[in-house]
């Protein structure tokens, strides 16, 4: 009787009839898992085309920090202040890198951000081709996500839905 019903609202939302004895294959996606799946292969992607700018970045850091200790230890091991003018000069030149940091972080996150825009939508793609054809290999009927469906069963395998989120993440990891 549950898989009449939901036959009939399946065909009714989809508009098409399916003859009464048919046999029907329902295949059910997992938003969480294909999220987390999809977000994680996106950062296994970008992290080494960005892996060198992120690092250079904190070299950059670790430099300004090192050039005031290292003036700080001269200027003591001379026993006396620096000179005006060289106080100024290393100001301006640590006050230079200082300045840069910030802008070169803010595009580089710019940059990082827009290729994970990229990546994932190549993956959201992929994703959608490797289920319509795992459909029509395994023959399934009509195949839902949580985001378009509204109750599943728990026990699900009982009534004739089958999680293929695995088989899909199985079949991208093959393919990527």
């Amino acid at each position: 009787m549950k898989k009449l019903a939901l036959l009939l609202a399946t065909a009714i939302a989809f508009g098409f009839s399916l003859p009464v004895n048919a046999e029907m294959k329902i295949g059910f996606l997992s938003d969480e898992k294909m999220s987390s799946f999809l977000r994680e292969e996106t950062k296994n992607r970008l992290t080494d085309e960005f892996a060198g700018s992120f690092a250079k970045l904190s070299y950059e850091e670790k430099a300004i920090s090192d050039r005031k200790k290292k003036f700080e230890i001269l200027s003591r091991q001379k026993g006396k202040n620096p000179t005006r003018a060289e106080q100024q000069e290393f100001d301006s030149a640590t006050q230079k890198l200082e300045l840069e940091l910030p802008e070169k972080k803010k595009k580089l996150n710019e940059d990082y951000r827009k290729r994970e825009n990229e990546e994932a939508s190549k993956l959201k793609a992929s994703a959608m081709k490797t289920i319509a054809n795992l459909g029509k290999q395994e023959k399934f009927t009509a195949i839902f996500s949580n985001s378009a469906t509204l109750y599943v069963d728990p026990s699900c395998g009982k009534c004739g839905i089958i999680d293929i989120t695995d088989n899909v993440i199985k079949a991208m990891s093959a393919t990527l």
